[in-house]
């Protein structure tokens, strides 16, 4: 990622949504500075973890020149740094693909899945060494794709690629493309993997096409434009088996989980919490399950004398305070997470979830995404202690960070072997992390991290922030978690958006509920102004809702309005596709960028506006003009 300016903005925003490199089951940016330079204030959205992307940073110049010949750019020996810090990092040999994605293309990982799977139909180890040629018979910057083993060739034979090619005077995917053909990596056809405007022959308007990557992209405001084009969001009802869900019919699936909450007993928590138990969602979709206050009669009566309640001794009611006025509960959740290890239940299993009362929890999603990080953490043992296969139950310990890199506490999961060390660190924990102006969660990720207990991150747990408008927003994206919903009726219309199907969310969902932008282009400015429109065909009424996007662009067409789907936000990664393959074609990401630190989060991300970039950023180089770099080689 190129410091100072658009790209660096439009990552971030990409960070805080989930999208792009951070959709995949692992990712490195790279650049020449450090994350406090690259994610300065004002190149990162007002909502910002406090833990941003981890980076490598390479050093040199980022500013590279062009042929005088064909005016393509000379950034390999850029790039031959990049790829330097991959191979030292060695994380690439965890995933099936490594993929190298510039910032501005916009990236669909499920459907990318497919398209490489058709590549290696009997899986990547019986494919051997491979490179994806995405242009015909070249390779295309915007998107690369090799096998583990191709990496590894180019990783133990990169030196012999210097001596016989010329590094300065080639693109980087040039470069590459030399590289791989020199150690006898075969390129082999991939025509749905990239859609490119700028090659004529692979124009399609917009991004309506069946591709897996678009490019490119450089504004947030149609990046988004461009996922919800691709297909982005859900539109229930459904039963296409793609999105739909449902609650298994015994509770013997894999791995097993142990859901619990701390509910507040005067408020809507415990009605709440009795419509939950009566459908058999939320919490009670675990395999076990335990609640927590400090008043037990009323929770037993809603619970019909089912013991799985534990209580505590505990104010529930905290005050508000410390660096960002957040609600100072760390004691009271100490003392709940006790009370967990008091009741032992969790030992029973393989991960442990505690969930806010009025969160919407997906299970059978929860339990194919926890599934895969169980198997990448096996994959870890085998890389670190080059030992056997661990086995999907045998993954290390380990917690995913749902906002960022940051642990965010509508949803916090832990497997069995955390559990376990934070079992015996508990007392540790409360004596050496100050908690005094902290968060629950902030609190519990300090003490995780201290207690050496591996942090994954996760965009795809927690959809967050869904009442910031006033009204819930869809739960339309392909999440395991989607929060706040405090009354059943917005609680049972978000499982129903989110794919639940169930004869009532049907019946509920009756019509869709959509959400449209309208963008109204004049003579000599475009202005796009977001509604939100809700119609219910049953009956007459229908509402508007104005949102708080405005953007001003200028124009020569004449006179149109169009409308647009507009994604959910912060967290929207999303595809319609199965989700069954987790872990089967895992993918790695690179792009050349950097971590952030930064102040608490205020608004929901893509509400800002920001100036285009200009034209004078790195273009991408095209199959004619690589085709002369190779005549003349």
């Amino acid at each position: 990622v190129r410091p100072g300016g658009a790209e660096a903005l439009l990552v971030a925003q990409q960070y805080v949504a989930g999208v792009g490199v951070f959709s995949c089951d692992g990712y490195m940016l790279l650049s020449n500075v450090s994350s406090k330079d690259l994610f300065k204030q004002g190149l990162h959205p007002p909502r910002w973890p406090g833990r941003g992307p981890e980076v490598t940073v390479i050093e040199g110049d980022m500013e590279v020149p062009r042929s005088s010949k064909t005016a393509v750019i000379l950034d390999a020996s850029v790039f031959v740094k990049a790829w330097r810090a991959i191979f030292i990092d060695r994380r690439y040999q965890r995933f099936d693909w490594t993929l190298k994605l510039d910032p501005d293309a916009v990236f669909l990982p499920l459907r990318l899945r497919n398209v490489l799977r058709d590549l290696c139909p009997d899986g990547v180890e019986a494919c051997g060494a491979q490179y994806a040629r995405n242009a015909g018979k070249y390779l295309h910057g915007p998107v690369e794709a090799l096998t583990r083993d191709a990496v590894q060739s180019y990783a133990d034979s990169s030196e012999r690629c210097m001596k016989n090619i010329d590094v300065a005077a080639k693109s980087e995917d040039l470069f590459l493309a030399l590289c791989l053909d020199l150690l006898h990596v075969e390129g082999v056809p991939a025509p749905k993997l990239l859609q490119d405007i700028h090659i004529p022959s692979m124009q399609i308007p917009k991004c309506k096409s069946d591709h897996a990557v678009f490019h490119p992209f450089k504004l947030w405001d149609d990046y988004q434009d461009c996922l919800t084009d691709a297909g982005y969001l859900l539109h229930g009802p459904t039963h296409d088996p793609q999105v739909s869900w449902s609650l298994p019919s015994a509770k013997s699936a894999e791995p097993s989980l142990f859901c619990w909450a701390l509910v507040v007993p005067a408020g809507p928590e415990p009605a709440l919490l009795a419509e939950e138990r009566r459908a058999g969602v939320g919490i009670f979709s675990c395999d076990g399950h335990l609640i927590i206050s400090n008043q037990s009669v009323p929770l037993l009566q809603l619970h019909d004398g089912v013991r799985s309640f534990a209580r505590i001794d505990a104010n529930l009611f905290t005050p508000r305070g410390g660096r960002y006025m957040t609600a100072l509960n760390s004691p009271v959740f100490i003392k709940a997470w006790h009370a967990v290890f008091e009741d032992g239940s969790f030992q029973e299993h393989d991960w442990t979830l505690k969930l806010d009362a009025d969160a919407a929890f997906v299970t059978d999603r929860a339990r194919r995404l926890l599934g895969r990080h169980c198997l990448l953490g096996s994959r870890d043992r085998d890389i670190n202690h080059h030992g056997g296969n661990t086995g999907n139950g045998d993954c290390g310990p380990r917690y995913l960070a749902n906002f960022g890199g940051d642990l965010h506490g509508p949803a916090e999961v832990l497997n069995k072997e955390a559990m376990q060390i934070y079992k015996l660190g508990e007392g540790r924990c409360r004596t050496q992390v100050d908690y005094s102006d902290k968060g629950e969660d902030w609190y519990l990720g300090l003490c995780l991290d201290m207690l050496g207990i591996t942090r994954d991150e996760e965009p795809l747990l927690l959809s967050d922030w869904h009442t910031d408008g006033g009204r819930p927003s869809p739960c339309n994206t392909v999440h395991s978690v989607f929060h706040p919903f405090k009354v059943w009726p917005d609680y049972h219309q978000c499982l129903c958006q989110s794919g639940f199907s169930t004869d009532a969310c049907n019946e509920a969902m009756q019509p869709t509920t959509t959400t449209h932008r309208t963008t109204t282009t004049s003579t000599s400015t475009r202005t796009t102004t977001g509604t939100t429109t809700r119609t219910t065909t049953s009956s007459t009424k229908t509402t508007t809702l104005p949102t708080t996007t405005t953007t001003t662009r200028k124009s020569t067409s004449t006179s149109t309005t169009t409308t647009r789907s507009h994604l959910p936000a912060p967290h929207v990664p999303s595809w319609h596709h199965h989700h069954e393959n987790y872990g089967h074609q895992a993918l790695t990401t690179r792009a050349v960028g950097q971590q952030s630190r930064g102040e608490e989060f205020h608004q929901r991300p893509g509400a800002e506006v920001h100036p285009r970039p200009s034209d004078n950023g790195s273009p991408m180089e095209r199959p004619q003009q690589q085709q002369q770099q190779q005549q003349q080689q």
